[in-house]
């Protein structure tokens, strides 16, 4: 029996079974920052670049569209002609760490295909004390070692994104509970440093 260490997705955890393979599932981590920096504050901020994959252009229009209703949405990433980014922070983490500690609601999404699949935002987000509302993804919990409700909040549709949206920018004290949540999860376990040491 071989037992190994592994930072790639869940997809192939059938495969590592099938020839008799025991692997950790190890995805996703941070690495402390130094300091934070100025950054723009915005009620909800998204951080990624659009790609035809999933739904994220969808997801682009719905965060527009609450932009529009006079919400302060900031959304960092190389969207070309589809919508207006606030700026690109893709490998600046401490800048994009900045923003997330500067903004009220996070939002994160998955990938429909990938059980368990978090983007590294996820934590980084979570290490920066932010709010995060995740979209909802098979296994995630399970995988990962977070709770939805505790650690982040789950939205199932943009429908229920908007309306958690507009809940939580109306509940500071149910959202700064679940940031602290959030956060002493991220340091105690989260780490880089951690997950090695594990």
């Amino acid at each position: 029996r071989v037992l190994f260490r592994s930072v790639s997705q869940s997809r192939y955890n059938e495969e590592y079974k099938r020839i008799g393979v025991t692997r950790d599932y190890w995805q996703i981590g941070y690495e402390p920052i130094s300091g934070y920096v100025n950054t723009e504050k915005h009620d909800v901020l998204f951080l990624g670049n659009y790609h035809s994959a999933g739904r994220r252009r969808e997801l682009g229009e719905t965060l527009v569209s609450i932009r529009r209703s006079g919400v302060n949405v900031g959304i960092y990433g190389n969207w070309g002609k589809i919508l207006k980014s606030n700026g690109f922070t893709l490998y600046d983490y401490v800048t994009s760490r900045s923003l997330c500690r500067n903004s009220k609601i996070v939002v994160s999404d998955t990938r429909p295909q990938s059980p368990g699949f978090a983007s590294n935002r996820l934590i980084e987000s979570m290490s920066s004390q932010s709010f995060i509302l995740h979209e909802k993804t098979p296994m995630l919990d399970e995988l990962n070692g977070f709770s939805d409700g505790v650690h982040y909040v789950s939205w199932e549709n943009f429908k229920d994104l908007r309306e958690k949206i507009s809940y939580y920018l109306n509940h500071d004290k149910e959202r700064e509970d679940i940031s602290l949540n959030a956060v002493r999860f991220a340091e105690e376990i989260s780490s880089y440093l951690y997950r090695d040491w594990e």
